[in-house]
């Protein structure tokens, strides 16, 4: 009787995480959908593939991008939510323009 309780068990478990699965897989699409109708020049260069981080003030996604040299190269996109001061985006941005820099200077190492 337990081994039936516990493969049940499993089994509504297996369904409610495939239920929340969908759920946040849809939620996310349309995040992505808007993100794409929000700065339309990204689908020339950028294929976002999934969200991978969220906070207060922006969303990170993980992409993918067509070089130039024909190559692609995955990449973090961070979408800066622009109800943000102004300011608080001028610090985001100098931020990670550093960490481009060092990012980029360290590969040449």
């Amino acid at each position: 009787m337990v081994w039936h309780q516990l493969f049940l068990s499993n089994i509504v478990k297996d369904c409610i995480k495939n239920y929340f699965s969908a759920f946040l897989s849809s939620g996310i699409k349309k995040d992505i959908e808007k993100l794409y109708e929000a700065v339309p020049q990204l689908v020339n260069v950028f294929k976002i593939k999934e969200k991978i981080g969220e906070g207060t003030f922006s969303s990170v996604y993980l992409a993918t991008a067509q070089l130039q040299t024909g190559c692609e190269e995955k990449m973090a996109l961070k979408h800066l939510i622009p109800t943000s001061h102004p300011l608080r985006i001028a610090a985001e941005l100098q931020c990670l323009t550093v960490a481009g820099l060092l990012s980029k200077y360290k590969l040449r190492l």
